[in-house]
């Protein structure tokens, strides 16, 4: 298996988001996610749980 650190080779992202699987197995998914700055999102449903990591910047999580 390959290892790095999750800041590196950041992409430009422009104005979406990117994801990049990073590893998985029918239990789990670890992706990560690289946002622009200023970044809104919309507000979405999904049927998995999830456990989010800020590693630089910050975010707001609105739970319902």
């Amino acid at each position: 298996m390959k290892t790095r650190t999750l800041l590196a080779d950041l992409p430009d992202t422009g104005r979406e988001e990117q994801m990049e699987m990073l590893a998985g197995n029918r239990h789990a998914r670890l992706l990560r996610i690289i946002s622009p700055p200023r970044f809104n999102s919309r507000p979405f449903l999904q049927q998995e749980d999830e456990w989010v990591m800020v590693l630089q910047g910050e975010g707001t999580l609105e739970v319902e």
